[in-house]
């Protein structure tokens, strides 16, 4: 049972959880960063710090690991009916890089297109039947083996690695100031372009540069392994009986947290090339091992305390891509340059507290949506759009009468 006395519930509702606290992260996150609109206000920053700190580079690893244990799911249901799982997996992400598409429109920094696109990567890994060996893909994934290479070639060719390799690389910052001038002053068509075409390069050149990529494919990865091995069935005894794992990951949490704070005093100008690549290293893996000890901490939670406790979340975390979406359409107009431009008088104080109370306000309409429907708007969408491809499959070699017989 997972936070409710209820057994045999129909969904597997801690990953609603872990899906509705991932999208409040992306939300305060966001609001702090203006939605990629850099602020011109003199601001201390130590809120912005401390929401970076809690929800930075943690909020999205979990709908990533959370993407990796639903794609477990939808492939051992699709083995039980007896079916290939391949066409659908190709239609579902495919409908999801379009949305990701249609989101890029206004907010470029939108990651349903890299979710997509690594969702690709992900269906040929699967083929993988070992569980151990595609745990230790997992890992070499997620130990960054890109920045590990940038900082040995930083040694040797350090000019290179500071414009092309490392995060906020040289080569890209006309682009980068070119961009913010339109999200500060352009049309909404502007805007729209520029996302497009250079807000593009810029976010996929971050997701690279940053270990983002590698990052994600890896969480990914481990998602796949705990659907695999039975994670959902008995989180709290899973994580018992692989204890010293955990162990080993709580022992590393003070490590990096100490590595991760000596190197982020430090300015990255100031810095040879090969260090810069210690600290994106340092940083990634505190993410990754805060993400983990809060994550242990939420399954013990969801398992001890009332559900009730929970459900607003959980009912969040069933309509992730209506809300994730809604976030874009509601908050670049207030912050860009076409809407409301409050990227130059909204403090962070005031950002975090309008997030706050939007996500309030998005935890009830969940609610109260679901209450009367099956799925969110988007989410109903996507699947009568994955529904209608199964149904042409069904005709396919199908005569004309022999369908309305169907």
């Amino acid at each position: 049972m997972l936070g409710s006395s209820t057994p045999n519930r129909a969904r597997y509702t801690l990953i609603d959880l872990y899906r509705g606290l991932a999208i409040f992260g992306l939300l305060m996150v966001h609001m702090v960063e203006r939605f990629g609109v850099w602020s011109t206000l003199p601001d201390s920053g130590q809120l912005g710090q401390l929401v970076h700190l809690a929800f930075a580079g943690k909020a999205y690893a979990t709908l990533a690991l959370c993407f990796g244990i639903n794609f477990s799911l939808l492939v051992a249901s699709a083995k039980r009916k007896g079916v290939s799982p391949l066409e659908d997996q190709i239609w579902r992400y495919s409908l999801l890089f379009a949305f990701g598409v249609a989101n890029t429109l206004l907010f470029g920094g939108d990651v349903l297109q890299v979710i997509a696109v690594l969702a690709g990567i992900l269906i040929l890994l699967n083929r993988i039947k070992d569980d151990t060996t595609l745990l230790w893909v997992g890992l070499l994934c997620l130990a960054q083996p890109l920045i590990i290479l940038g900082g040995i070639i930083g040694i040797f060719a350090p000019d290179f690695t500071r414009a092309y390799l490392i995060n906020d690389a040289s080569v890209l910052q006309p682009l980068k100031l070119a961009t913010q001038e339109v999200y500060r002053h352009g049309s909404f068509w502007d805007v729209i372009a520029t996302n497009l075409g250079t807000g593009n390069v810029l976010k996929w050149s971050y997701q690279i540069t940053s270990g983002r990529v590698f990052k994600s494919l890896g969480l990914f990865i481990l998602g796949v392994y705990l659907g695999r091995t039975g994670f959902l069935q008995s989180p709290v005894q899973y994580l018992k009986d692989r204890k010293k794992a955990v162990i080993f990951m709580l022992a590393l949490l003070p490590i990096t947290t100490v590595t991760k704070s000596v190197f982020s005093g430090m300015t990255s100008d100031e810095l040879p090339a090969y260090v810069i690549m210690i600290k994106q290293l340092s940083s990634s893996y505190f993410s990754l091992f805060a993400l983990g000890a809060a994550l242990v901490v939420i399954t013990w939670a969801y398992q001890r305390l009332p559900g009730k406790w929970f459900h607003p979340l959980e009912k969040a975390g069933q309509m992730t891509l209506t809300l994730y979406i809604m976030q874009s359409v509601v908050f670049v107009p207030v912050f860009y340059g076409f809407g409301l431009g409050g990227f130059a008088y909204l403090t962070n104080l005031q950002v975090v507290v309008i997030g706050l109370v939007f996500f309030v306000a998005q935890l009830i309409f969940a609610n109260l949506w679901l209450k009367r429907f099956d799925y969110g708007p988007l989410e109903w969408l996507w699947r009568k759009a994955i529904q209608h491809r199964r149904k042409l499959a069904d005709f396919r070699g199908v005569t004309p009468s022999e369908r309305l017989i169907k």
